[in-house]
Order: structure tokens, then C-alpha cells, then sequence
């Protein structure tokens, strides 16, 4: 039996799906509602009919900024270092960045440093991107990166920063395979603390994110890039507002919009808008491709076997990684992380949440030692790039005017990767505003 929150239900004694059992289906009382943290993704979680419990009190101190200015104002006269200032000043902002996960977060402050107005959209609660983290009832759990690496000099820097101001720490070193849990591999793995979403907040902390805000189409004018958005409503977070009637429909204006959502959500936005990218751009994106990944939020009904560290990689079956928050800190009640496989991802992405839920479950109990109660199963549609790019940056000109990409698919599927991609990009992207509009 797998326990769930509500009751149970009867999976297959051979838990893995490969072994041809069929699945026992449960009566279905799953509601369909997106993350409010999370982008690129569905989630379901088992509905709860006791009213929430209060809050925890926070006993974290005040995220302190990252140094930079503030964002300026749009009164504000526009002093940009090196001499010369950004060729167009016809609009709300000189950049639009979609996307408030590290990509976005990171590339904003490149373009504030070098004089530009910056103003982030995202179509999330909370800023992160694949940094999501959720509490549900007493359990706190990091949905999306459990951990980060840093192998080039700059990012460890920016590690090292973060770690001196307390926004992460060394969870392990090596990695956490099931066959050799102290492989060859001594990179340390950092963990924000005490979620990976911190990272996230302190890196957006300063600038002027527009969370809720669900843009819908990117078109080209001859005053500049228009970015149509619409509010998402907090009680249907999977769709804008306007779905239940209520939508706050707008238009934004800028001379540059950079776009850090994963690319196939990129190009939808700008075949949306009427927009034509170049030949070879437009083959670049497409080349892009994503491994989805099921997650299931979980607590356990007893004590784990998982390693000391809190963590397991699998190499083969449905379940390819397993985190106990107890022991990483980011829950100070039992709660687990199971990633799913990418094959199994792939097979089941669309199949019923508790059919996904139970076999998950019943995967994960193995290497657990224990049953779980389910508590949330999320849907991570573009979780892992499968075709690195390559590290140039991508600035475009369409009607004349920049537009850029960023993201881990260009620089490998790690926080780390993200990072990087955001801050060249921004570099090129700043370059292309000086030169102003492309003929």
C-alpha cells in the first residue's frame, strides 16, 4: 500500500512500471493547479480539506542586496559608464527581460550596471525559475535544482559571495551516485539556505520584477518592441485572469526585450507578435530540445535509508534522485524530493497524477526504505536541455530591433550554466542597444 495524505491506494507489488503490472487506478480527486513558484511546469496537489495551518514565523534574517544600483527610474536621466547612452529612449524601459530565474535575474543587473532601464516579468509568485521551492503544511521542499556547482572562476565568485553572506553553504562534496556514493567527482555542492529559492530572491531582491504578470505575445513597432501581458489570477495560477474574466490585459514598451524562458516558450511568444526572426536564429532555437521531469513532494511514514548526505542519484529504473530535506535544511519537518527519470518522464508526463503518484511512490520506496504520504506531484515540461547550443550569445535584430535569448540550454543544464548565459548576453545585448537600431 502507498499512504497518502487522504486515505490510499493499492499499487502493483512490483513497483517498477517496467515489469508490465498494470496500474490500479484510485478514484481521481486531483485538482489541476499550477505551482505558484514554478514556470515551464503543471502540478497537482492532493486536496486538503483542514483549513492551513499558521505560518511559521521567519527567523531568517533580511536577504541583503546584491550590490548595484538601484533601478532607475523612468525620470531619471540616464549617466551610462564608457560614454554614449543606449541609441532609443521612446519607451517604459530600454530592456524588458521575460524570465525571473537566475538567466533573467542576473542578466538584469549586467544591463542596471551599464545604465539601462530594466524591467523583469514573470508569470510566477515567486522569482527562481527552476530555483522553486513550496511549503506545504509543516514541510518545506525545494521542487526544482536541489543543488548548485561552480566550475568557472567568475561564478565561483559570485559562489563564494553568496556563501560569505550566508545565502548558501557546502552540502556535500563528490556526487551522490547509488553504486560509488563517493565517486571520483570532489566538486562541492552548494545549497541555498535554507531553500534553493533564496538565491533567487536575493538575486531579484533590487530589481523591478513584475511577478503575475503573463506575457502573452512579443511584437515588433516602429516605436519599439510592445510585450502584450496579461495578470494571472492567484486562484487559477495555470492561466491568466482573463480566463475567469478577470484579466488585466496591457502592453509594455521597450527598445530590447531578452527572453530567458525556455526557448520553445521564447519562439511561441514571438510567432504570437507577428515576429520574424533571421533563418539562422530561427534554426538555433529549434535545435534546442528538453527532457521533462516529474516531481513528486512527499513526506516519509518512517525513517529513511538514505545516505548521511540526504541525497541519492539512481543510474537506471523510474526514480533518478532523492533528497531529504530534514538533512539538506531546507524543511524542518520529514519531506523528500523524487525526481523522476527522463524516460520515465517522457512515458508518463501526460498519464494521470495519481497514477504517477502512486508509481513513483512505490519506486521510491526501495532506496527509501520506507512508504511515503504523497503530498504534490509537479510537472517540469522543459526541466533539462538535451542539445547544448553553445556559449555565443544570441542578439537578434527583427524590424530592426534587438532581441536576445539566455538560458542553460546555451551553456549546459546547471544553475551555473543559466548564470553564465545571462551575464554574456546582457554584455552583447548592452552592446547592440549602443549601436542602435540594426538597417
Amino acid at each position: 500500500m502507498v499512504t497518502t495524505s487522504h486515505g490510499s491506494f493499492t499499487t502493483p507489488a512490483t513497483g517498477p512500471r517496467c515489469s508490465g503490472a498494470p496500474a490500479t487506478t484510485a478514484p481521481s480527486t486531483w485538482s489541476s493547479r499550477r505551482s505558484p513558484t514554478a514556470r515551464r511546469s503543471r502540478s497537482w496537489r492532493w486536496p486538503d480539506p483542514s483549513p492551513p495551518p499558521p505560518s511559521r514565523p521567519s527567523t531568517t534574517a533580511p536577504t541583503p542586496p546584491l550590490p548595484g544600483p538601484r533601478p532607475p527610474a523612468a525620470s531619471d536621466p540616464v549617466q551610462v559608464p564608457g560614454g554614449g547612452e543606449p541609441a532609443r529612449r521612446c519607451c517604459m524601459a530600454d530592456v524588458i527581460v521575460v524570465g525571473a530565474g537566475v538567466a533573467g535575474g542576473l542578466a538584469a543587473h549586467e544591463l542596471l550596471r551599464a545604465g539601462h532601464r530594466v524591467v523583469v516579468l514573470d508569470k510566477g509568485f515567486a522569482p527562481g525559475g527552476r530555483l522553486a521551492s513550496r511549503r506545504i503544511g509543516a514541510a518545506t521542499f525545494d521542487v526544482g535544482a536541489q543543488f548548485l556547482t561552480a566550475k568557472t572562476a567568475r561564478f565561483a565568485a559570485q559562489v563564494e559571495s553568496w556563501a560569505q553572506q550566508g545565502l548558501v553553504r557546502t552540502w556535500f562534496h563528490g556526487s551522490p551516485d547509488q553504486h560509488e556514493p563517493d565517486g571520483p567527482d570532489g566538486h562541492p555542492r552548494f545549497r541555498g539556505t535554507p531553500t534553493m529559492r533564496r538565491i533567487a530572491e536575493h538575486i531579484t531582491g533590487p530589481l523591478d520584477v513584475r511577478l503575475g504578470t503573463f506575457a502573452t505575445a512579443v511584437t515588433p513597432t516602429r516605436e519599439g518592441w510592445e510585450v502584450h501581458v496579461t495578470a494571472r489570477a492567484p486562484e487559477q495560477p495555470s492561466r491568466p485572469a482573463s480566463a475567469s474574466g478577470a484579466g488585466d490585459h496591457r502592453t509594455l514598451r521597450a527598445d530590447a526585450v531578452l527572453l530567458t524562458s525556455p526557448l520553445p516558450q521564447a519562439r511561441d511568444l514571438l510567432s504570437a507578435g507577428g515576429s520574424v526572426l533571421p533563418s539562422a536564429a530561427e534554426d538555433r532555437l529549434v535545435a534546442a530540445t528538453y527532457d521533462p521531469c516529474l516531481t513528486l513532494l512527499a513526506v516519509p511514514t518512517g525513517a529513511n535509508a538514505l545516505p548521511a548526505r540526504g541525497a541519492l542519484r539512481l543510474s537506471d529504473g523510474e526514480v533518478a534522485w532523492i533528497t531529504d530535506h530534514l538533512v539538506s535544511g531546507a524543511s524542518t519537518a520529514p519531506a523528500v524530493t523524487i525526481h523522476a527519470s527522463a524516460g520515465y518522464s517522457h512515458d508518463r508526463f501526460d498519464t494521470a497524477p495519481e497514477v504517477v503518484a502512486r508509481e513513483l511512490a512505490a519506486a521510491a520506496r526501495g532506496p527509501l526504505g520506507t512508504d511515503v504520504e504523497v503530498v504534490h506531484l509537479h510537472r517540469w515540461r522543459y526541466a533539462n536541455p538535451t542539445a547544448e547550443l553553445g556559449p555565443e550569445p544570441m542578439v537578434h535584430h527583427v524590424a530592426g530591433l534587438p532581441v536576445a535569448f539566455a538560458g542553460d540550454a546555451f551553456e549546459g543544464g546547471r544553475v551555473e550554466g543559466a548564470a553564465t548565459s545571462g551575464q554574456r548576453t546582457a554584455a552583447a545585448l548592452d552592446a547592440a542597444l549602443r549601436e542602435g537600431p540594426a538597417h
